[in-house]
């Protein structure tokens, strides 16, 4: 909080993999004061964890379909109670163009939280984050550890993008966040 709000990283909170949108509520009740965030994007299926690209089968893939699956009406419910208008919910497969052009509108990404577990899903959401982030921003990275295998593509990405992050935490036992320095790109 103290971050964002002494750099005034102006832009939107993006939760990908938002499940119940507990974490987003957080995010709104801790950062909504600081005056940065212009909204909160919660993305999920809502219907659980989507079918397996051929490439999560390169990695570890300890989830089946359906596995987080939750009660859409009562996420929104939630969300709209607790957010308010800054609160956004947008249901479905994120791995999706169409899905994701959806987001457009919400960026730039001040912080962004990717809380998935395939690798087709880390990657199409690190992808849309690194083309659409804040200067400064930080990108959050839940099961960091336990999701070990994608180190390979983000890397990967991070080089094709000519993307400089710098390591801003390790958060137990898990999640790891960087702060967003720009691309070449």
């Amino acid at each position: 909080r103290g971050y964002i709000k002494t750099n005034q990283i102006s832009g939107s909170y993006f939760e990908f993999g938002s499940y119940r949108s507990e974490m987003q509520f957080a995010a709104f009740h801790i950062l909504e004061q600081t005056g940065a965030i212009k909204h909160y994007v919660g993305l999920d299926t809502f219907e659980g964890e989507p079918e397996a690209h051929a490439e999560d089968f390169t990695y570890q893939c300890y989830n089946k379909p359906g596995d987080f699956a939750c009660n859409y009406t009562e996420v929104k419910n939630f969300v709209e109670k607790y957010i308010g208008e800054k609160g956004i919910l947008i249901k479905g497969d994120f791995r999706k163009k169409a899905l994701i052009k959806r987001c457009a509108k919400y960026t730039p990404v001040s912080l962004a939280v990717i809380d998935c577990n395939l690798i087709s899903s880390i990657m199409a959401s690190l992808e849309f984050i690194l083309n659409n982030m804040a200067l400064g921003g930080i990108i959050f990275f839940d099961d960091y550890l336990y999701n070990i295998a994608y180190l390979t593509p983000m890397e990967d990405m991070i080089k094709r993008y000519r993307i400089k992050l710098v390591e801003h935490g390790f958060y137990p036992p898990f999640a790891k966040s960087y702060i967003y320095f720009g691309s070449a790109h």
